[in-house]
């Protein structure tokens, strides 16, 4: 996919190093959360620091190709909003398609989403 990507932005003349350093680097936070642990339901939310790893991340990775230190620093072209708004939405589908594919290999009596999941076990001395 992000070899696609850049051959896409080389046959219209965008700075394709910078295309996919920012698809690379925002598909695999995609990836990272796509396949963190299911959570059963009612249960406290996730992994916080996750979520801010991932957004910290995202920030730093798009201030990659907008901030002009970070560019120089990094050797990467600036994008346009509309070219950084397409490398977001392809970057998304590896994540996306992760997470349905996880979701349709696991059987209904594995889940632990709440929907059919298993019981929890008490242990009573």
């Amino acid at each position: 996919m992000v070899l696609g990507v850049g051959v896409v932005a080389a046959d219209r003349d965008l700075p394709w190093q910078s295309v996919v350093f920012v698809v690379l680097g925002l598909a695999q936070l995609g990836v990272a959360l796509a396949v963190r642990a299911p959570r059963p339901a009612g249960a406290r939310r996730g992994n916080p620091g996750l979520l801010v790893a991932v957004a910290v991340s995202a920030l730093l990775q798009v201030g990659g190709v907008l901030f002009t230190p970070l560019r120089d620093l990094l050797g990467t072209d600036p994008l346009a909003p509309t070219v950084l708004l397409a490398c977001a939405v392809v970057s998304a589908l590896p994540g996306l398609v992760l997470r349905l594919a996880r979701r349709r290999s696991t059987p209904p009596s594995d889940r632990v989403d709440g929907t059919n999941g298993p019981r929890s076990l008490t242990f009573r001395p």
